[in-house]
């Protein structure tokens, strides 16, 4: 399947909002609105490409299916508890500039073990992420200055296990 920009991909039946927002009206998507897609069990698969610019509060909580997620959009606001309680999350992508992350980006997603950030990442509030044990890294697209540089809450993560930022010149360990 071609992606156009903007372009929901779901591995999953089509719904009635996606028929009609995307698919009918070929319109981008700028904002997935706040639980838009909680509960949604049956989505495996989600890309994001291009002219995303609001990612609200708990928009895929409780997916208990979906295992992958790319997000690329440009100065990107992303909202609190996005991603929790997806049990079989096991990778979150982001591309692009990210304006904003509130707190609680990620928490109770017992697979997962891989957040991509772009280089272009704003400040990392406090509880920005809750990983459990098999959480391995952070892939971020930039040096581990720029790592540095990125400013963070004392209490950005909360971890019972160590994990790995890797940037592109190097590792830190956390």
């Amino acid at each position: 399947t071609s992606v156009a920009s903007g372009t929901l991909i779901f591995t999953m039946s089509v719904t009635s909002f996606i028929e009609v927002a995307i698919m009918k009206k070929k319109r981008s998507v700028k904002i997935i609105s706040g639980s838009a897609f909680t509960n949604c069990n049956n989505l495996s698969e989600v890309i994001l490409n291009g002219t995303l610019r609001s990612l609200q509060n708990s928009a895929f909580a409780s997916c208990d299916s979906l295992k992958t997620i790319s997000i690329d959009g440009e100065e990107l606001a992303v909202g609190s508890s996005v991603f929790i309680q997806c049990d079989t999350l096991e990778e979150i992508r982001f591309t692009g500039t990210i304006s904003f992350f509130d707190r609680n980006l990620v928490s109770e997603c017992r697979s997962l073990k891989r957040i991509y950030l772009p280089k272009k990442i704003a400040a990392l509030p406090q509880g920005f992420i809750s990983v459990e044990d098999g959480f391995e890294a952070i892939i971020y697209d930039g040096t581990v200055a720029e790592w540095n540089a990125v400013k963070k809450d004392t209490n950005w993560y909360v971890s019972s296990a160590s994990f790995t930022v890797i940037c592109t010149d190097g590792e830190i360990k956390y």
